[in-house]
């Protein structure tokens, strides 16, 4: 019986020294002071005049208030498509920045799946960096 209160006596006082650090620990720093870093693409050998970005959104549902956001962008340097090419994919409701690359065919996918009732609508910006300045296509769907 002795033991038992001993036990519990220490469990008391480790609650009591540990609370206050769990509190410490946990506390952090408002969302608006954190500096989110810019996503670097690699640029491809085009110049930005010669570069064609086609943005097409589908908004799909998936049952259930689940709906399913699917962007496919084509890529496209003086006519012919870029295999590689880095791009950004920003949707207006995340402020996130997505990055993906082309195929062969200069295609590039991203998905994002959104909870709602209502069908989602918003915007899409992508981004293609040439050699010297970069290209934004923004579609509203």
């Amino acid at each position: 019986m002795k033991t038992l209160f001993k036990l519990i006596e220490i469990k008391k006082v480790l609650i009591i020294l540990i609370a206050p650090l769990f509190f410490i620990a946990c506390s952090g720093d408002d969302v608006e002071d954190v500096i989110i870093p810019e996503v670097e693409i690699i640029a491809i050998d085009c110049p930005s005049e010669s570069i064609v970005v086609t943005p097409i959104v589908k908004v799909v549902s998936g049952g259930s208030g689940r709906w399913s956001v699917k962007v496919t962008v084509n890529i496209t340097c003086m006519g012919e498509p870029v295999n590689n090419a880095e791009i950004k994919v920003k949707y207006s409701w995340l402020g996130t920045i997505f990055k993906s690359k082309t195929g062969p065919d200069g295609n590039a996918k991203h998905s994002r799946i959104v909870h709602s009732t209502a069908m989602p609508s918003g915007s899409v910006d992508v981004t293609v960096q040439g050699f010297d300045d970069s290209v934004t296509q923004n579609v509203t769907f």
